[in-house]
């Protein structure tokens, strides 16, 4: 972003950049003959999948660069529960959430470890030499918010950083990459063979399951 700011171009020396033919308009305003129409572009390679509002952000597509280079580096673009003001010493500090963009990697919002969250404060303060990134997710992330219901529960950094949920859907495929408690429900389940349990708690354990495969 500093970069961006001082108007640094690698082209500059080469391109002329009052030439209409090389702004960034013009680079990335194309689209193939069978592409869809309702299709939404991105006006850059280097981006997240769900940080791509341009016309929402103050520096534009330098900032859609800026949170994929943050995914890259810290394992997903860093986040914070505005759920509350914070300003009594006495509650404990707000939690660190990321939002990563990796393949087999989950896409719901995860709140990184105790341990994790000193792992990174550690490195910055040059406690440890040791990189902790980038951060991972893992069956033992199990706070996690989904993408849609994220600004409703005041877990963002800016609230105009994503794209309004309109009338989109929640995923209806689940699985254990993306929601690990599933493991802990059906393991519970199987444990019905064995342990005596009563109704209501069985009826519980069925609802839950269902939640889950529905």
């Amino acid at each position: 972003m500093l970069l961006f700011q001082r108007g640094l171009c690698i082209h500059n020396d080469v391109w002329s950049t009052e030439d209409p033919s090389y702004t960034v308009d013009a680079v990335t305003a194309w689209r193939s003959e069978t592409m869809s129409a309702h299709r939404r572009l991105s006006p850059t390679l280097f981006s997240h999948l769900s940080y791509g509002v341009a016309e929402q952000y103050p520096d534009g597509v330098a900032d859609i660069v800026g949170y994929w280079a943050e995914n890259r580096v810290l394992g997903g673009v860093v986040i914070f529960d505005r759920s509350d003001s914070w300003d009594d010493k006495h509650k404990p500090e707000p939690n660190v959430y990321l939002h990563s963009d990796y393949q087999f990697v989950t896409f719901r919002i995860w709140r990184a470890l105790d341990e994790q969250q000193q792992s990174l404060v550690d490195f910055l303060l040059s406690r440890s030499k040791a990189s902790p990134f980038p951060l991972t997710a893992s069956s033992k992330n199990l706070d996690r918010v989904d993408p849609l219901n994220a600004t409703y529960r005041k877990v963002y950094r800016d609230i105009w950083e994503r794209e309004p949920p309109g009338d989109k859907t929640p995923h209806c495929v689940r699985n254990v990459i993306d929601y690990p408690e599933i493991a802990l429900v059906r393991e519970r389940v199987s444990r019905l063979t064995t342990e005596k349990v009563s109704y209501r708690e069985l009826e519980r354990l069925q609802n839950e399951f269902r939640q889950y495969h529905r």
